[in-house]
């Protein structure tokens, strides 16, 4: 994204002059928590203000401000906007500052910001809130925070002092950490609804600047809210327990809607090699330069071979006892690498690849007819007439036009084929990956399909099952299993591992792990590829003892409102065959109650919070196929 460029040390040296460099009443905090603290958690926090924002910020005695120039310490809020249509930003000086208590209230030629720092013992609070006045929207912000130095200067582990962390909050918590040896030190977003960049700047002077931007238009008269949060833990301390609040708040609002209770292994088929300029095979069918698909005798050769594949496609998904298959190539690979690989839109097929098109109904039939499920591959954008001949694939302009036209090509391939499987190839432009949105609506139009989107966030697994690789590839080591940061936020979320060409052997331990929690793998069955065998091996041992696997489910309530909470949608069975689950047993959680009704469970949110001021509660469910039971909680948030 664009506003991830990071500031230039020019522009540093530039604002730190800009500045004022007035000394002021001083403001004094020291925090402490009723909390209870970890052993070795860095504290107390304490900090020293003026109008301009912090002159000391200080933990266990130690100072954690940055020095610049003259040896100041670097603690002053500032903000810089982008107003109207400029696209650079107006560093304007502030007119006034004042300090009341330990917020700061500043106006600027465009409007004003206020910050209000609150410590605990082994925190730092900024609540900031920018207004604009100004008659032009703002189309950038940038909040500046002051500089952190870990002790002795130091580079936290890990980290690139040109290029240290930074994340966004669209799709996980910004939760940024340094190691620094004795402790960890995160910085933390803990809003869900304003999207914003949050990051640790280039390493100068010594210290790391802290910026959060936004690209969210602010129109004229708008107040905008940012909570951020500096977090000191003890050493080793990771993300999820460092701000437990943080991804409570992101699964509250990240339910997953994806029901797909079979976990068995996909087949892949690629019937055609890419862009073989085969006079007589243009499509690249079976990489065969003597097939002709202008003659009746070679459309008939190419069905028998079409045939033969379909019957050991199915002799080799018994074999593995796999759910389906999905094709990449129905539309053959007749252009280049790049430009329309893979077509994914089997509307086309009776133009694109006319030999094809009576072909592909048998061919899906057999497989489907064997009792297994068919799909195809879909891309995000559309074919347009290339300048050297052939075809192009482009972007469609908006995300109503992309939903438009998977839904389409969805509807089409059930319709025809009956398919539910959907690989989603290249579901990202130039302004990076789609919005989940699109795939939200694809699932709840279309909830019997499975989309298996390439480019994925955290947020898409709420809604289909992303896409991954067990081979290595451009720099990325492969991976065997659902990234633990999707999980956090979608306890029951799931992948598809395309295995072919990665080493299953070694990684055969994550795998099997990963299979047991609900992931799918993907191997390639129109022929018995490397990966076959101990990818068999693999689902053998995980239904060996197999049963339900209850996972962990989160929701959000009113007070007092009667609840239906579905546990069992993201739960699944590894033995196929076997009943539906039901909830067979369940625990009552500490506020508000639980019962029973119609295979349901209901929660009864209480009225008031409980002494205490918490507003979560946790209780725990049995789910049972009538052979093997599975347990897993549930958090109830009861908001306004």
């Amino acid at each position: 994204m664009s506003f991830k460029e990071r500031l230039s040390n020019l522009f540093l040296l530039g604002l730190a002059l800009l500045l004022p460099q007035v000394v002021a009443a001083q403001s004094t905090s020291t925090g402490t928590s009723s909390t209870t603290i970890a052993p070795g958690t860095p504290g107390p926090v304490a900090i020293q203000m003026n109008q301009y924002g912090l002159t000391s910020l200080t933990v266990g005695g130690r100072q954690w401000l940055g020095r610049r120039v003259n040896n100041v310490l670097v603690g002053d809020f500032f903000v810089s906007t982008w107003r109207g249509s400029n696209t650079t930003s107006n560093y304007e000086p502030r007119t006034t500052a004042t300090l009341t208590g330990t917020t700061t209230s500043q106006t600027y030629p465009w409007g004003s910001a206020q910050c209000t720092y609150t410590t605990t013992y082994n925190t730092l609070d900024y609540a900031i809130s920018v207004t604009n006045t100004d008659p032009a929207p703002f189309s950038k912000m940038q909040l500046v925070l002051g500089d952190v130095m870990f002790p002795g200067a130091i580079t936290p582990k890990d980290w690139n002092d040109t290029n240290p962390p930074n994340a966004d909050n669209y799709d996980a918590p910004a939760v940024l950490t340094g190691d620094y040896g004795t402790g960890v030190l995160a910085l933390v977003n803990t809003d869900v609804s304003t999207p914003a960049l949050t990051q640790f700047s280039s390493k100068y002077w010594g210290g790391y600047p802290i910026r959060v931007t936004t690209e969210q238009p602010i129109p004229a008269g708008a107040t905008v809210t940012f909570h951020i949060s500096l977090r000191w833990a003890p050493e080793g301390t990771n993300k999820q327990t460092v701000a437990p609040d943080v991804w409570a708040a992101y699964q509250a609002t990240r339910i997953q809607e994806l029901n797909w209770k079979d976990r068995r292994p996909i087949g892949s088929i690629f019937l055609a090699t890419v862009n073989c300029n085969y006079p007589t095979n243009p499509r690249g069918w079976y990489n065969n330069p003597t097939i002709n698909v202008f003659t009746t005798q070679g459309q008939a050769n190419l069905k028998t071979r079409l045939m033969a594949t379909a019957a050991q496609v199915v002799k080799e998904l018994k074999d593995m006892n796999a759910q389906g298959c999905i094709v990449w190539d129905v539309e053959g690979e007749q252009y280049p690498q790049g430009l329309a690989t893979f077509i994914g839109d089997p509307t086309l097929l009776p133009t694109l690849a006319p030999e094809m098109d009576p072909l592909a109904d048998t061919f899906f039939s057999t497989i489907k007819n064997a009792g297994f499920r068919v799909g195809v591959c879909l891309r995000c954008q559309h074919l347009v007439p290339f300048s050297q001949g052939g075809y192009v694939q482009t972007e469609y302009p908006d995300d109503q036009s992309i939903f438009n036209a998977l839904d389409q090509r969805i509807t089409y391939a059930q319709q025809r084929w009956g398919c539910t499987l959907f690989y989603l190839d290249t579901n990202g432009g130039v302004n990076g990956v789609y919005d989940v949105s699109i795939f939200q609506q694809l699932q709840e139009k279309h909830p019997d399909v499975l989309l298996i989107p390439e480019e994925k966030y955290d947020a898409y697994f709420a809604y289909t099952a992303p896409y991954y690789e067990l081979r290595p590839m451009d720099g990325n080591p492969g991976t065997v299993a659902t990234p633990a940061d999707a999980v956090a936020i979608i306890p029951g979320a799931f992948s598809v591992i395309n295995t072919a060409d990665g080493d299953v052997v070694g990684n055969q331990a994550a795998l099997l792990a990963g299979v047991k929690r609900g992931d799918i793998l993907m191997y390639r069955t129109w022929f018995y590829g490397a990966e076959y065998a101990p990818v068999k091996s693999i689902y053998q041992q995980a239904t060996a003892n197999g049963g339900p696997v209850a996972a962990a489910d989160i929701f959000s309530v009113h007070p007092g409102t009667d609840t239906v909470l579905d546990v069992l949608l993201n739960d699944f069975d590894q033995i196929i065959g076997r009943p539906a689950l039901q909830v067979v047993s369940y625990t009552q959680p500490t506020a508000g109650s639980v019962y029973m009704q119609n295979g349901y469970l209901h929660y009864v949110a209480p009225t008031t919070p409980p002494a205490g001021g918490s507003s979560t509660f946790t209780f725990n469910y049995t789910a049972s196929d009538g052979v093997k039971t599975s347990a897993a909680p549930v958090t109830v948030s009861v908001g306004q």
